[in-house]
């Protein structure tokens, strides 16, 4: 589901709520890893992904980059959003669950 919600294929939880997606910057650590075990693409493939998806106007649910402390505020904030953040920064979560986490 995880997959599906990144590469923009499912843009709503099963209630019918929109889902806000959060993604970290290209250059990241942490974006690198999931994109290569969850997505299966590089950083750069995704980002193409997205800007092709953008430029066709296909997009459902437009992805929101931000850097990992923001996007454990907002994933914290917002019962429908989702996002990744390096394993080092999970100790400092509140309010969040960890559906999947990627050695």
């Amino acid at each position: 589901m995880v997959k599906l919600i990144y590469l923009d294929k499912n843009s709503v939880w099963s209630d019918g709520t929109e889902i806000l997606v959060f993604e970290l910057p290209v250059k990241s650590e942490a974006r690198e890893k999931f994109c290569q075990e969850v997505l299966n693409m590089s950083p750069i493939s995704s980002q193409r992904y997205w800007s092709n998806r953008f430029v066709n106007n296909t997009i459902q649910n437009e992805v929101k980059i931000k850097p990992h402390r923001l996007v454990t505020r907002f994933v914290s904030a917002k019962e429908s959003a989702i996002g990744y953040i390096p394993e080092s920064e999970i100790d400092n979560m509140q309010g969040v669950r960890i559906v999947m986490t990627i050695n």
